[in-house]
């Protein structure tokens, strides 16, 4: 089970995840040396981000979820059967709600981008 809190204690809970995909950036930095060579400072990577397709059961489930996105908060993703998913984050893009093809479920797009906790 996905339980979505904000930092006020709301909680969304969507019927099911249906994408996640994370990327994170190298922290890496690489100089090119003035006669040739190469410099590197190696550092941990970027905090992850990415996309969170969720699907909901009702329209005010997902028009509700859509609409703490939109909101200046703070998210924290868990979900019970995923571990590696779980993370502090807040909205980096566009959050897009549509209709499924079946016309009655909604499916909830959420950019995201990690924060530390």
């Amino acid at each position: 089970m996905t339980t979505i809190t904000t930092n006020t204690g709301t909680v969304i809970t969507p019927a099911l995840v249906l994408g996640y995909s994370s990327a994170r950036q190298p922290g890496t930095i690489i100089r090119q040396v003035l006669g040739g060579g190469v410099d590197a400072l190696v550092q941990p990577a970027k905090p992850r981000t990415g996309t969170l397709e969720l699907l909901f059961l009702t329209e005010a489930e997902a028009k509700a979820a859509e609409d703490l996105h939109a909101s200046a908060f703070f998210f924290t993703l868990a979900d019970a059967d995923l571990s590696s998913v779980g993370m502090r984050y807040v909205l980096a893009g566009e959050v897009r709600r549509e209709l499924h093809e079946d016309r009655i479920r909604w499916l909830l797009t959420v950019p995201f981008q990690e924060v530390p906790a």
